[in-house]
């Protein structure tokens, strides 16, 4: 639930689980104890009891802390000091009274007591009527909790009441008689219970996936199949919420196939979730790319299998363009595919080339309208992939010499010089030219060093090429300058003989 969710946020803040608790000094004290006891109910159900009594402390209510505090069995705790063991007692000595008191007054229901002040003493007491019956408590999540605790409440009550101190207490046995529609009780019957109430919204929702996972787990494996086998449509539906949940969960269940031990590590269920894993991940990945959450989508697909990985995620890196988030997912890549960064980048960057030529080929006009502007600048800008690390800079190089290429072959000269410029670091000859030498230490397989002797002749022909087109345009520079300084000469000796 919510309350439950702010409640556990951080354990470590002095309960400011909302704004009103910082209002609470301008308050009649009737507002003041709603306001309290309504954080008091949400700690309680996020399993807080002892920081819900700090908070009536901390706020001039001892006594509630008190009576919040009084469930606790009694016995004796040893404790060292300097005498020795000292046996110190703790506890409530009169634990049935307060629970038989706590039980008197839900069942009365006092006309000013508040509908939180009830649930909690019905929580407290094992009373599950009186916490289905409760306002504050009237949602699946909610009196699914107030049964789980009554149960395991009732067991302990039982174990107590066979102690030679319990057994001719009145107080203990009439607590049992009231809770005995609690013995014997399980999750499944729990859930049924739930299902037959008069109260329709304690009823799970049919299509609420969270509930579901939370019945099967509680019911044990044949749920946990069932779900499982049934979980399609809940894919289906396109909700990123609950296909974050399933994913989750999923995972987690993935998580247990290992242990052989574990109480959901059967044949039947690895079998189902090796149908829908990667599919479920595959999904999630999507649902990331689609809202560019770039930061988690290597993440997740890190799960997938690696041919899977390879097939699934260069498709959704393509459209990423902010060197930033670049920047992000080649060192997550690094971190947790090892090995692979460079298949996924070249797979990219080939995918990234391929969608582009297959806008040129089918639409000419759109072909004119990208010529030179935004197909080009994309061409060019995909270098960034490789220029992340240092060690990718042979990437680079080998990736520069196709720019280069391909716009020398199709006669775009000034972009050549604009990529050379302004596009491609120049740094990464430097670290390529040192990649080189530190590597011919470690002595690369031919295959590996005819690439890259390859890649560096390349390069340099390409720098002589430019450097000789460069001259040339210098060269026409000069002679048009002549030509000029030729032709105001010559104005200027006829103007000269005429006069």
């Amino acid at each position: 639930t919510s309350e439950n969710t702010n409640a556990r946020a951080n354990p470590n803040v002095e309960y400011k689980l909302h704004s009103e608790l910082y209002q609470t000094q301008g308050l009649t004290e009737t507002v003041k104890d709603s306001v309290l006891l309504r954080q008091a109910l949400a700690l309680i159900m996020a399993g807080r009891l002892e920081n819900a009594q700090d908070l009536m402390r901390s706020n001039g209510l001892s006594w509630r802390a008190a009576v919040m505090g009084g469930g606790k069995p009694f016995g004796y705790q040893k404790t060292s000091s300097l005498q020795g063991l000292e046996s110190k007692a703790v506890g409530n000595p009169n634990r049935p009274l307060w629970q038989c008191m706590l039980w008197r007054q839900v069942q009365e229901s006092k006309r000013n007591s508040t509908h939180e002040e009830m649930a909690i003493s019905a929580l407290l007491c094992n009373n599950v009527k009186g916490s289905f019956a409760n306002p504050c408590l009237r949602t699946w999540e909610k009196a699914l909790f107030a049964g789980v605790k009554a149960m395991v409440g009732r067991t302990e009550d039982a174990l107590l009441y066979q102690q030679s101190t319990m057994t001719n207490n009145k107080f203990a046995r009439t607590h049992l008689e009231n809770t005995l529609d609690m013995a014997g009780m399980d999750e499944e019957r729990l859930l049924e219970t739930l299902a037959s109430t008069p109260y329709p919204e304690m009823a799970m929702q049919d299509d609420d996936p969270f509930a579901d996972a939370t019945a099967a787990f509680m019911i044990g494996q044949v749920a946990v199949k069932a779900l499982l086998q049934g979980m399609q449509p809940t894919l289906d539906s396109g909700n990123s919420v609950t296909l974050r949940f399933v994913t989750h969960l999923i995972l987690y269940l993935d998580s247990t196939k290992a242990d052989s031990t574990g109480s959901f590590a059967t044949a039947s269920i690895r079998w189902e979730l090796d149908k829908i894993r990667d599919p479920v991940v595959v999904k999630y990945i999507q649902s990331l790319a689609a809202r560019e959450l770039w930061n988690l989508l290597v993440l997740y697909a890190s799960m997938l299998p690696s041919q899977t990985m390879l097939q699934q995620l260069p498709p959704l890196l393509a459209p990423v363009t902010n060197p930033n988030d670049r920047a992000i997912i080649v060192k997550q890549l690094r971190e947790l595919q090892p090995g692979h960064e460079l298949d996924v980048l070249r797979a990219v960057v080939q995918i990234q080339d391929q969608s582009l030529q297959s806008i040129q080929d089918v639409d000419d006009s759109r072909l004119e309208i990208m010529q030179g502007g935004e197909s080009d600048n994309k061409i060019m800008k995909a270098l960034g992939w490789f220029c992340v690390l240092d060690d990718h800079a042979l990437e680079a190089i080998i990736y520069s010499n196709t720019v280069i290429r391909r716009f020398i072959l199709q006669d775009k000269l000034d972009l050549v010089f604009h990529f050379v410029e302004n596009v491609r670091p120049s740094t990464i000859i430097e670290y390529a030219e040192k990649n080189l030498e530190d590597d011919d230490e470690e002595m690369p397989d031919q295959v590996e060093i005819q690439r890259r002797t390859s890649a560096f002749s390349e390069l340099y022909a390409y720098e002589s090429y430019l450097r000789a087109e460069q001259g040339v345009v210098e060269w026409h520079k000069e002679m048009d300058q002549t030509a000029v300084a030729s032709q105001s000469l010559q104005r200027l000796t006829t103007d000269s003989n005429m006069a």
